[in-house]
């Protein structure tokens, strides 16, 4: 998504220069009630007034699952499932700080499970590759990985049923903040395109 916004913003605004931060949800959202940053796009649930929250897209958590690995024996591709059915297989989670570890971990202590976690990253291609390759399942969003559940080349994917969080896809910016005609407009293009995907 980030690569067709910027193309649509560049072709009207060449000579703007973008300063492309990554970081953890809640650390984003943090700069930007600190005026650390003019917009953000972040995975989270709106939780502060100062913060406009412009949806892009739906998530859905799922269990990406590596092909060998013990819910993918017991499991078809797609089928809905509870997090304590992957209680015996080895997890890659995200660093705390990112909303995707917040559920993981609520999920975890809900379900009343401590699996073992073989890594944690702050790199989400990371995150998904070790998963793949050391037979291993990792809590993410299907905005991670595709549109479509099932089946994919390397591992599987399950919806997680007993998710009670919600997390969507959002730009964001903080409302005392002076919008510029280049802001206006990445907002203008970014909100179209969260219409497109709703």
């Amino acid at each position: 998504m980030i690569p067709t916004l910027l193309s649509k913003f560049y072709s009207r605004y060449p000579m703007i220069e973008i300063k492309l931060e990554e970081a953890g949800s809640i650390q984003l959202e943090n700069l930007m009630l600190q005026g650390g940053l003019d917009l953000a796009f972040i995975t989270t649930k709106p939780k502060y007034n100062k913060i406009e929250y412009i949806l892009i897209e739906r998530e859905t958590i799922v269990l990406l699952s590596g092909k060998n690995t013990e819910i993918s024996q017991h499991f078809s591709p797609g089928s809905q499932i509870k997090i304590a059915d992957a209680k015996n297989d080895s997890f890659v989670a995200i660093k705390s700080g990112h909303s995707i570890r917040n559920i993981q971990d609520n999920l975890f202590l809900s379900s009343n499970i401590a699996p073992r976690i073989i890594l944690e990253t702050s790199r989400l291609e990371t995150a998904i590759r070790t998963t793949l390759a050391c037979r291993a399942v990792m809590v993410c969003a299907n905005t991670y990985l595709s549109n479509n559940y099932g089946s994919s080349v390397c591992g599987n994917i399950y919806p997680i049923c007993d998710n009670e969080l919600q997390r969507d896809f959002y730009l964001c910016y903080n409302k005392d903040t002076f919008l510029t005609k280049p802001i206006k407009y990445l907002i203008e293009i970014s909100r179209k395109y969260g219409e497109l995907n709703q």
